[in-house]
């Protein structure tokens, strides 16, 4: 396609970084609060000293769905005029750089702080810059990413190149993701394969799904 004939990019969402910020902000005080002092009486640590704002933490679980929903809508809003081989750029650009720091950063804790052995932090640490779909990773925090790229693996076959999908591509999301959580809470399903259906996904692709159709609202 001729630069005549491209289309231009679309106008920017403005105060979607904000939302990032804020969907951030309360991952971070779900873990430095509600998670951190579960895992610690779970570990058996205690009498645990629980600051008073500790309980109000508990919500911020939320933070991560937000971002699925905000990866659904940036991901369909920019679709148009992409190819596979762009689109599997932008988003190698966008995720690789940020996790070989954020791995690096983590494993030199990991060995320098904790007194990690060096062996197994390595392998962790190449288990997250390479997106491992199973855990441990060299961060627990990284288990969001390979639902990510499934994600984008799935836009990239079925909607790169066919905008026309997009729509069907999120209802189907949408109404498997319902049927699961249906099935979870009035059917008697006991998901034992919990981080497969995360994959797929099944568990969050109903957050995906509103973020394109939110997308379409722009």
């Amino acid at each position: 396609m001729t630069s005549a004939a491209r289309k231009p990019p679309r106008d920017p969402i403005y105060g979607l970084d904000f939302v990032r910020f804020i969907a951030a902000l309360l991952v971070v005080l779900y873990h430095l609060g509600f998670s951190h002092y579960d895992e610690l009486v779970g570990a058996g640590v205690g009498p645990v000293p629980l600051p008073a704002w500790w309980q109000q933490t508990w919500f911020g679980w939320i933070g991560v769905q937000i971002f699925f929903v905000i990866s659904g809508l940036v991901i369909a809003y920019s679709l148009e005029g992409a190819t596979r081989k762009s689109f599997i750029q932008s988003r190698i650009a966008r995720l690789w750089p940020a996790m070989l720091i954020c791995a690096t950063l983590a494993a030199a804790v990991q060995i320098g702080v904790n007194d990690a052995p060096v062996g197994r932090t390595a392998y962790l640490w190449l288990k997250g810059v390479l997106f491992a779909p199973f855990g441990p990773w060299i961060a627990g925090q990284i288990w969001t990413l390979p639902i990510e790229i499934v994600f984008y693996a799935l836009m990239c076959v079925v909607a790169v190149g066919h905008p026309s999908r997009l729509v069907p591509l999120a209802w189907a999301l949408a109404l498997c993701s319902a049927g699961y959580w249906l099935a979870v809470a009035f059917g008697g399903f006991v998901d034992t394969h919990g981080r497969l259906t995360q994959l797929v996904p099944l568990q969050h692709g109903c957050y995906f799904a509103l973020g394109m159709a939110i997308s379409w609202c722009h």
